[in-house]
């Protein structure tokens, strides 16, 4: 657990790889995809909202070795990462 707060990139599980999408628009969205269709994605943004594209408008599409989750190795304390780890033991 507490590798994955501390370096994300290191293991991104399946279904949550990152997208770097680019519209023919010259629009770009960097995201997870949520669900795709043979004529629509949606890609899950960072801050919980969703953009749904239409693969006609898609010109670029390319899965990304980083997580949309941010390291937070430098800015936890390390009391403030035991606890962060901790805190779901508890709600047991």
């Amino acid at each position: 657990m507490y590798r994955a707060i501390l370096y994300p990139n290191e293991g991104v599980n399946h279904g949550y790889e990152t997208y770097l999408i680019q519209t023919s628009d010259g629009d770009t969205y960097i995201g997870v995809i949520g669900f795709e269709t043979s004529t629509d994605l949606t890609l899950k943004l960072l801050g919980g909202t969703t953009q749904k594209i239409a693969k006609a408008a898609i010109k670029d599409r390319a899965k990304l070795d980083t997580s949309l989750m941010p390291g937070f190795g430098e800015s936890l304390s390390k009391r403030d990462l035991v606890d962060l780890v901790q805190y779901p033991e508890a709600l047991k």
